[in-house]
């Protein structure tokens, strides 16, 4: 939607889904346990950066709903030899192992970060990145949403705790930041959680029609999937952000 805006060759697209902060700036044999000291050269964020240059304005939307959810143990990586060795930004154990403890939700080596690592990896890779170019721009993006009294919404309470993480590194690194989830949840508020789900993201609801209208069978068991959105939903966090951007005269 980006590269219909701006053209297709002006909008370099460097997301990687499923990935949290850590598997960024982490190389994948440091991450597996084969190496015992991480080799920043051989990580995903290096290789973004290389591909980085002057005039370029880099847009860091960060939704953080991979560093979040139930944390167990693996905060402590088995390394070579079997051992197990604290990760380099890790703040503190009982904190770390009790953010969003009993919620759950995937991610990949499970190597989540808590609001403080958030913030404090953020700010490392927002002036990587200024070192690169002229201009970031950081996005916080929407969280996991439930249904609450009827056809209100909840969201994900440590939404809030990583928005504001986000939005600390944007404004220790002087950067200019855009929360799409204002107005997204504003109008949430206002047409309700069922007409949310069916309107923006992948329901359970939406699935069965899509069955259904395909000549296939409705399995069982398929949930309201209240991350991630359908095209609708994805465009309108675009447009959420365009709008925000353009009264900001931050864009190119």
């Amino acid at each position: 939607y980006l590269k219909d805006v701006f053209g297709k060759d002006n909008v370099l697209n460097l997301a990687r889904a499923g990935y949290a902060l850590k598997t960024y700036i982490y190389a994948w044999d440091y991450i597996k346990g084969n190496i015992r000291e991480n080799d920043p050269d051989k990580c995903y964020f290096t290789e973004c950066l290389n591909k980085i240059e002057k005039g370029d304005t880099v847009i860091f939307a960060w939704g953080a709903i991979n560093d979040m959810g139930m944390i167990d143990f693996d905060a402590y990586r088995e390394a070579v030899g079997g051992e197990y060795v604290k990760d380099n930004y890790f703040v503190d154990r009982d904190v770390f192992l009790n953010v969003g403890k009993g919620y759950g939700t995937h991610n990949l080596f499970t190597l989540r970060s808590t609001p403080q690592e958030t913030e404090k990896i953020m700010r490392f890779m927002i002036n990587k990145i200024k070192e690169k170019c002229d201009k970031v721009i950081v996005v916080s993006s929407t969280g996991k949403y439930y249904p609450l009294n009827g056809n209100k919404f909840n969201v994900f309470c440590a939404s809030h705790m990583y928005r504001a993480a986000i939005k600390n590194a944007a404004v220790t690194t002087e950067s200019a930041y855009i929360d799409v989830a204002y107005d997204f949840e504003k109008e949430f508020s206002e047409i309700g959680y069922d007409e949310m789900m069916d309107k923006y993201f992948l329901s359970k609801r939406t699935y069965e029609r899509c069955r259904r209208e395909s000549g296939l069978d409705v399995k069982d068991g398929y949930r309201d999937d209240n991350v991630h959105y359908n095209f609708n939903g994805a465009k309108r966090i675009c447009d959420i952000f365009l709008e925000q951007a353009n009264k900001l005269h931050i864009l190119p």
